[in-house]
Parts: C-alpha cells; structure tokens; sequence
C-alpha cells in the first residue's frame, strides 16, 4: 500500500525475509539497535519495547524519517507537519503504530531517555505504585516497567511525554491514522460492513493490528477472511491470494474453498467483485423505470425531476383507477417525451403492481433500454458516490448486470400537514441503517441491465434465472450478492445489505394527513392489507437524520422549475395539489378516518432525548439501633417498619434446615463465569474465590481473540482456570444458553461437586465462622442448594479507574431491605451433583 501511495519504503529486519515486494530497500536492523533479546515484555514474550526502542532511536538518526508498522495499511501518501505525524488511537492514547518526530523534538528526547533505562519508573504511575517500585529499586531489586505493563515504552510514555512537552497538539484525530481502534479492531473482518463513519476523508492508515487479527483469521476465518471485509477488500484491491501467502498459524488454507476461488481470480486478473480500480462502465443511456400509480399527482414532477437527475431517461408507468390528475400529467409528459402511460385495468381481486410487470417484459421500452429499475413514486435513487449519476454508481460497484439498493425507511418527523414541496426536503427523519426488524425495513429495489440471465421482471428482483450461476450481481455497497439470491430473496439479510454506494429513500408515509390518501387509495400489490395504524408504526421511522438527498436536491431543481414552467404541465400539477387538499378535508370528515389523524398525529412528532438523571447524593442512613436476626440494620421509615414486621414473621415460620447426617462431598467446587476484557479484575477475583474453597474455574469468552486470552493460557497452564470460547448462538438465541450447554461437557463442570454460575463483579461474602465454604455448608445443615442474595454495591463518587482491589476500592452498598427495584434481591445458586438439577442457569 505504501508503494502504490509512491513511498520510498525502507523495511528493516534482523534476518533475511522472503518475499519482500519489489522495490522495497531492506536493512540490517542492528544498525539501528543490536538485537540482544532482554527488551521484551516478560508476560507475552513480545518484543514491543524492542520496537518502541528501535523506532525513537531510528527517528533521532534519520530526518525526515516517517515510522510505520507493517500492520499499518497506507490509504493516502503520508506528510508530515513540520517534521511531526502521529494520531489518537482512543481518547487515552496517541498510538505510535504511524510515528514521525523531527529530531530535536523534546518529546523524543524524552522518550529516548526514558527507554535509555530498563529500569526507569514510569512518571505517570499511581502515587503508591511509584513509591513502591522506588522501594524496590532501593533495595536492590529493580522493578522493570517493560515486563510488567504492555506499551509501557510504547502508547503510555508517548502520550505522557507529548502532553509534558506541549507536542500533543500536534497529534491527529483518530480516524486520521487509527479509525478503529484496538477495542473495534473486529470490524475489520465483518462482511458487509459500512466504514463510512470511520474512514473518512481524514483517514491517512487504517491499523490492522496485525499479531491479533492474524490469529482471528487463524481460528476463525481458516486464512481466508471474507471477500466482502474491509481485510478482504484490500487482499482484492492488491490481487494477494491468501493461499499463496498463507498465516504462519493457518499454514494450508483450503484452496478449493469459495472465498479462495475469489482470491485467485483477483489474483490472476479475473473478476473483481468490488471496485478497487476505475471501472468502464457499459453505455446507460436508455435507463427505463416501471411503476404504477393511482391518485400520486402532486408527487410526480418532484420524482420525475430527481430521477432525470440522476441518469433515468424514461419512465413507463400503468395507471389504474385514477380519479385525481395523475393520468393528465403523465400524458403531458408523454408529449415532451418523458413518459409511456399505459392504462391498466384490473378486476376485483387481481394486482395492479402483478398485472403491470408482466405486460412490461414485453414493451419495447424495456426490451430495448439499457437497464431498467422497478420503483414507486415514493421511492427516491439516493447514489453516494461521484457526481450522484448511474454512471458513477455502477463505475464504483465494478459495471455490474444488477445492482440491488435496500430500502431506508423515512417517516413523518412530525409533520402532520401536506405541503406542495419536494419531499426529500421535508423529511429526513429516518430509520438506523442497521435494522433487520421488522422484516420489511431491508426490502430492496434491483436496477437490471439488458440480458442478465432472468426472464421475468420482479416487484424487487428479477424472476426465473436461465442460469445456475450468479450473474455479477452487487448490493448498494458494491459487494457481490450471496448465491441464495439467484433462486429467490426480496430482501437484504446481515450477510448482503449495505449503502456505501446508494440506498433506497422510502418515503411510505409522507405526512398525516397525505397517508389518509394513501389509505383512501389502496395498494397496487399487496391489495388485502390495509394501510392503518399497523402500516404507519412500521414504515414511520424518525430515528436519525438522513440530509444526503436533499443536499443535492439542487441538481434537480432546474428540471423541476423547467416542468412547472411548461403550460401543459404545471396547471395539471396546481389542479392535482387542489384535488389532495380537497381529498384531504373529504377523509377528515369521515370519523373513521378522522380518528386515524388523530391517532398518528397526536404521535408523529419524534421522541425528545430523555434529560439526565440527576442522582441524589450519597446519605448514611440514621442508625435506628435495631438490627433484625441476621444482624442486618433496619431502615428507617413506616414502609422499612411494616416490611420488617412481615419479614420476621415469614421467618419464623420457616424453621431451621436439619442438619444433615454427615457432610456431602465437595472436594471439587467450580465456577462458571463469562470473562469480556476483564483481565484488570480477574486476578483478584480468582484469587479471593480459591481462598474460599473454590477449587476450579471455566471461563467462558465470546472471542477466540479476546485481549485476556494470554492470561487465561497462563493460568490454563498453572492448573488454576480452563476457558471455553462460546459458540455462536442463532440470531433469536440468548448466546448465554448455547454457552452454558457447552460448558456443562466440560470436565471441571461435569465432575464437579458444586458448581454456580457467576459473573466476576460478583463475590461470595460467607458471614459465619473463617468465612470458607465448607463453614457456610455447615451453617446451613448441609443442603445440596445455596441461593445467594446480591447486595448492591456503587461507586462511591470514585470517577477514574485506578489499579486497586475491587472489594476495597468500594464499600459504599445498598440497604440490605431492598425489595425494589426488582433486580435488589435477584441471586445466585450454587447446587450439588446430588441436587434434582440436570441444566445449568
């Protein structure tokens, strides 16, 4: 990527390295720093500080010199600022995975100082944690920081010595050099994924956080990440097959695999399914669209307009039914050329939309046209790419035979009145653009060029394929469409939808009181279904702003003022306007449509964003001296009282446990836990658990590349803790079911005398004799069941992470009578084999 970007690329390296591009100029690396192997981060055996080292050194001996990982992808040629080029990765941290420094910069300095010392106490250390490594060192045991912390000479030294020196003003937004971080680093192997948000035209590198990344590919991609990734967009882009370079832990991908055929064919010159390169694009100069209307007169000009703007050169339209101006209209644009208006009647029962489509495969118009595209008149082509063309749409998605463009859905935005303005400038409240529910919110619309291999024309697609092979056939994001799709589909799914390139603006409901018009007038496909309050709840989506389309409305807008202008069209346009007005105050006066508009306009504004909650302070209750037999305090106030009063009486009446005839076994006592980037806190956890009497835990991960992933092998191999990686769990699965079905097969589950499951913000506080396990069993009488209430506890206004104990950082809890709100008194069982239970909970 750096030579496509014209660098001059100098790769350093201690040994010689295969495969070096061509034109790369390789160096002996100890020129730089002799390689003694004792700079390394003892935990992982990493050599970060080797590196860090190496690059301050490297940059204080070479002007002019940009540092760059090789998991550091370049997307644009780099320049510095005044000598200087580095970025925020995260808002703690100005990562140096893309590092120029000039060199008399007092930041290098500092740096080259600070890592001149192994031994060197980090100045930005917690108080205590420095006292403590400054006893150590007085004692003639020096702490060295590189083998307890990662990134101690890297991220952490940089970001402090830069805000020491004033440097850090210098340093570039995120998405410059680091648009995802290293928490979001999974986003770079999600198929179908929009990046619009985070590589933008700021972005310089994209960081591939090549050490992790490489092993998810490993265990999860089997070396083969998806085609349609960010990763396997770039191995496209580059024609790298995979298989010829394959992962050090993944060292024979399967060749005859789907994605490895992709790869080749990029590789070797065939078919890219994606524009990586300028395209030319097959002629699209006779685009035709087919739809039907009935009573849409005061919204055809602003669609006709805004179509012709983008490349549709005509439009085939059946009409049925029409009592309002829409036939006049579309014949007066038949005169200029612009329309073929058939009429098309239909009998009870039959669809307007059905009937329609399968007299359009035989219309000159489309036989002869270019491409063509199925659409409503609600329904506005809103292109992201280029000059807003279909040209540039199909030069960027590759010159596909169809291109599909899912549906965004937009709704009132609370307006209630109908307006004679172009929609798209009235609504732009729309739906998130990840929404799989309800069904219809991914619907798409497909533009087909002449002879793709289908034989009937489709509501959303084109039907009955003549081939057993895809067709080049792409999404709104430029990305092949699945193979499922040949046979049927109607309908973007999380493995094909996307709008990088165009989405589908769904303008269903317009406003109030034009939806009673809409209702008035009927559906020309799904003619059973009614288009009431369920229809309105469904296509009335306000949940983010969406202003794409009307900012380019302005190309629109000579042809649109053109057509008002002409005398055969404009007074049919004002007449058709009247006719909505006066439809409108007809519906309203009818009480069944009259209670509508009430319903949805008493609805349609958007929701305000709720105000913060401001919290109360911190208040020790008064002491009121009583305790109940638990020794617990009473709270004060008559509800505490009367709660008090009951539970004592529950109490009493439930007697003590007997007490068992003789202990039952518990020789093995397991927890299952599930662990997320928690490595900060596990060490406490664990440890205070064993003290207890825990003798085994299973963690369950969610990632095979979770960051705690080296602790868990370490404690693995001192016979401390197991892990499991979860499986994946069916889209309307809860995860933590499917995990805790595989964890029950594990050994330390299966042959366990207790087991509970927990979460590791949970400790289990025994208040009776040396606080063990084996004293709480015995308390109790030896039951095969424990249910354990939790007991809330806060933060006690601490605001900043600090590297402390959990359990004495905070001690600021709950009442212990909390009834409400109804997670106060939820609990945690722990049950013996012994117990009439087979299923973990």
């Amino acid at each position: 990527s750096f030579l496509d970007a014209g660098h001059h690329v100098v790769l350093y390296s201690y040994d010689t390295i295969d495969r070096v591009p061509e034109g790369v100029e390789t160096r002996d690396a100890s020129l730089i720093l002799p390689e003694d192997g004792d700079l390394v981060h003892e935990r992982t055996g990493s050599p970060a500080p080797h590196a860090d080292r190496f690059r301050y050194l490297l940059l204080a001996r070479s002007e002019g010199m940009i540092w760059a990982d090789t998991d550091a992808y370049c997307v644009k040629p780099f320049r510095t600022l005044d000598g200087h080029l580095y970025g925020w990765e995260s808002d703690k941290h100005v990562n140096i995975g893309v590092l120029a420094l000039p060199s008399g910069s007092p930041t290098l300095a500092a740096l080259l100082d600070f890592t001149g010392d192994p031994h060197a106490i980090p100045p930005w250390e917690k108080p205590w944690k420095q006292r403590e490594m400054a006893a150590a060192r007085d004692a003639g045991e020096p702490v060295r920081a590189i083998a307890e912390n990662w990134g101690v000479w890297g991220p952490q030294a940089f970001t402090h010595f830069l805000g020491e020196t004033g440097e850090i003003a210098r340093a570039m937004p995120q998405a410059a050099l680091y648009p995802y971080s290293f928490a979001e680093r999974r986003k770079l192997l999600m198929p179908g994924k929009d990046h619009s948000d985070a590589i933008t035209d700021e972005t310089l590198s994209i960081h591939l956080y090549g050490r992790r990344i490489r092993k998810r590919m490993a265990e999860r991609d089997h070396g083969l990440p998806d085609p349609d990734s960010l990763m396997g967009q770039l191995l496209i882009k580059h024609r790298i097959d995979p298989c010829e370079a394959p992962l050090a832990d993944w060292p024979e991908p399967d060749r005859d695999a789907p994605f490895a055929r992709v790869y080749r064919e990029a590789a070797t010159g065939g078919r890219q399914y994606a524009a990586a390169a300028p395209t030319e694009v097959r002629p699209l100069d006779d685009v035709v669209a087919i739809t039907t209307m009935k009573n849409e007169g005061p919204f055809i000009l602003d669609w006709v307009a805004w179509h012709l703007s983008v490349g549709v050169t005509h439009f085939l339209v059946y009409t049925n039914d029409c009592t309002d101006p829409t036939c006049a209209i579309l014949d007066a644009l038949a005169e200029r050329g612009l329309v073929t208006r058939v009429d098309n009647p239909v009998t009870e029962g039959e669809r307007p939309q059905r009937v329609a489509l399968k007299l359009a495969e035989t219309h000159p118009r489309v036989e002869q046209a270019d491409a063509y595209v199925v659409m409503d008149v609600d329904e506005y082509i809103n292109i992201h790419t280029g000059e807003g063309t279909l040209t540039d749409l199909f030069r960027a998605a590759g010159d596909p035979d169809l291109i599909s463009m899912t549906w965004r859905f937009f709704g009132a935005g609370g307006v209630t009145g109908f307006q004679d303005r172009p929609v798209p400038e009235q609504f732009v409240r729309a739906a998130p653009l990840k929404v799989r529910k309800p069904h219809q919110a991914w619907g798409f619309k497909t533009i087909v060029r002449r002879g793709a291999p289908f034989t009937s024309i489709g509501v959303h697609r084109p039907l009955d394929p003549t081939t057993d092979r895809l067709p080049h056939w792409t999404n709104g994001s430029g990305r092949k469409m699945p193979e499922k799709y040949l046979a049927k589909g109607w309908r973007s799914n999380v493995d094909c939808w996307g709008y990088d390139l165009v989405t589908l603006n769904h303008y269903a409901v317009r406003s109030v009181e034009s939806f009673l018009v809409k209702r008035d007038r009927g559906r020309t496909n799904h003619i059973t279904r009614d288009q009431g309050r369920e229809y309105w709840a469904i296509y009335n989506r306000n949940d983010k702003i969406d202003r794409t389309l009307r900012r380019r409305w302005s190309r629109a807008e000579p042809l649109r003022k053109a057509l008002a202008l002409d005398p055969a069209i404009g007074p049919l346009h004002d007449q058709a306007v009247a006719w909505h007005r006066g439809r409108i105050d007809e519906l309203r006066s009818l009480p069944e449509y009259n209670d509508l508009y009430d319903h949805l306009a008493a609805r349609a504004d958007p929701p305000e964003p709720r105000p913060a909650v401001a919290l109360p302070p911190i208040v020790d209750p008064a002491p009121t001296g009583r305790v109940n037999a638990a020794g617990h305090p009473i709270l004060v106030g008559r509800a505490a009282e009367e709660a008090y009063q009951r539970l004592q009486a529950a109490h009493q009446d439930l007697g003590r446990p007997e007490t068992a005839a003789a202990p039952l076994p518990r020789k093995r006592v397991t927890i299952i836990a599930r662990l997320g980037h928690d490595a900060p806190f596990l060490m406490e956890w664990l440890a205070y658990h064993r003290s207890i009497g825990v003798t085994d835990v299973l963690f369950l991960i969610e990632d095979g590349d979770d960051p705690d992933l080296a602790l868990l092998d370490r404690l693995r191999s001192l016979g401390y803790a197991d892990y499991l990686i979860a499986p994946k769990a069916d889209a309307d699965d809860d995860p933590r079911w499917a995990a805790l079905d595989k964890a029950s097969a594990h050994p330390l589950v299966a042959d366990a005398d207790w087991r509970i499951v927990m979460e590791l913000d949970e400790f289990i506080n025994v208040h009776v004799g040396e606080g063990t396990l084996g004293a709480l069993f015995a308390a109790m009488g030896e039951p095969n069941v424990v249910s354990m209430t939790w007991r809330f506890f806060g933060n006690g206004g601490i605001a900043e992470y600090e590297d402390r104990f959990v359990t004495e950082t905070f001690t600021r809890a709950a009442p212990r009578f909390i009834p409400k709100p109804r997670f106060g008194w939820g609990f945690r069982s722990m049950s013996h084999r012994s117990a009439p239970f087979e299923t973990l909970g």
